[in-house]
């Protein structure tokens, strides 16, 4: 179980915060995105800042080669978001609301290829 604290929020806090979805997202994006198993059996939507996106694909997207990445405003969010210290870091989980057209930004995609991991795709990429 992470350790939940609003204290451990990063200072100064990053702009954006992201979901990382293993297929396509309907567009137009509707209210309200379907939750994940995980996000719907833990009760939480999990987040990542820009820094933690390789690691979050590297350690839960492994066998994916394209994934979607979901840019939320913080401010937009923040509200209900809870920092909690897990085993590898500190993560935003957003509790009591979806994420959807509201306040989804923008969609990116992110493709790697069979030689290369996670981090080398996020090591060019530039989208925080």
């Amino acid at each position: 179980m992470p350790v939940q604290s609003n204290t451990l929020a990063p200072t100064p806090p990053p702009q954006y915060i992201y979901k990382i979805i293993p297929a396509a997202p309907p567009q137009p994006l509707p209210a309200a995105l379907p939750l994940s198993d995980l996000d719907s059996s833990d009760g939480f939507i999990h987040l990542s800042v820009a820094a933690q996106v390789s690691g979050t694909c590297a350690r839960f997207f492994k066998a994916a080669t394209q994934i979607w990445l979901l840019r939320i405003a913080l401010k937009d969010v923040e509200r209900d978001i809870k920092w909690e210290d897990s085993k590898s870091g500190v993560f935003p989980h957003l509790y009591g609301q979806q994420l959807g057209a509201m306040n989804v930004e923008s969609v990116m995609t992110f493709q790697r290829s069979s030689d290369e991991g996670w981090e080398d795709v996020f090591k060019r990429a530039e989208f925080a």
